[in-house]
C-alpha cells in the first residue's frame, strides 16, 4: 500500500481498484455481489 495513503478514508472505487491491483485473482465477481447486488450472497457453510 502506498505510504502516503495509510489511515485515510477512501471511496469504494479507490478501495476496489487497489484491491484489484493487489489480488492474485480477479475480484470483479466478489465486489459485484457484495456492492451492487440487491441482496447479499449467502455465506458458505462450515468446512
Amino acid at each position: 500500500m502506498d505510504g502516503h495513503r495509510r489511515h485515510v478514508t477512501v471511496s469504494t472505487e479507490e478501495f476496489t481498484a487497489l484491491a484489484g491491483r493487489r489480488a492474485a485473482q480477479p475480484l470483479d465477481a466478489l465486489f459485484t455481489a457484495w456492492l451492487q447486488a440487491p441482496r447479499l450472497p449467502e455465506l458458505p457453510g462450515p468446512r
